[in-house]
């Protein structure tokens, strides 16, 4: 899981909540459930510029 790219517009569309760098969950664009950062934390994840490592 790696370089998922996704537009703040297209993430709203999805139903998905308002994503932040403080967020302790990160929800994937191709996975339909929530992911602990700390399963996530080798992904590289860019959600409208902001990058999540």
């Amino acid at each position: 899981v790696e370089g998922n790219v996704l537009t703040l517009d297209a993430w709203n569309q999805m139903g998905r909540p308002p994503l932040h760098p403080s967020s302790n969950v990160l929800y994937m664009a191709n996975k339909k459930r929530a992911m602990p950062i700390g399963v996530l934390k080798d992904a590289s994840i860019t959600i409208q510029g902001a990058k999540f490592t």
